[in-house]
């Protein structure tokens, strides 16, 4: 299987119960010029695709990276093979951080810390 299958999560819309479809009937409408969206939100959808462009980018590397090693056998690749694994390492390494620099954005942007274990922005004392 594909790893950008494992990756993919399903378009599913979440069903909606009575309360919830008249409550989204008397919910204000944001006017804007982006079909209702306000300006944070279209930055958000924004980083949102680069951060998901960005991972499918590292899926298509490592996979290919995975692909060149399967045909090595464990055994000593020759010179030019050897040249292309790296050279294909480095791709995967370029895009592993790319992902990394637009998933710390995101984070950001949705004001949660891209290095704290915790995901909640601030802490619960109980």
């Amino acid at each position: 299987m594909p790893l950008a299958l494992i990756f993919t999560p399903p378009s599913v819309e979440p069903r909606m119960g009575v309360n919830d479809q008249k409550n989204r009937s008397r919910a204000p409408r944001r006017l804007s010029g982006s079909g209702g969206r306000s300006k944070a939100a279209n930055e958000f959808h924004h980083l949102h695709a680069e951060c998901v462009s960005a991972l499918e980018a590292y899926i298509a590397e490592a996979d290919k990276l995975c692909r060149m090693l399967k045909f090595c056998n464990g055994n000593a690749a020759s010179a030019t093979d050897q040249v292309d694994l790296v050279e294909q390492r480095q791709r995967e390494t370029n895009a592993h951080a790319e992902y990394h620099r637009a998933r710390k954005r995101l984070l950001r942007r949705a004001r949660l810390s891209p290095t704290r274990k915790n995901l909640l922005p601030f802490s619960i004392a109980v």
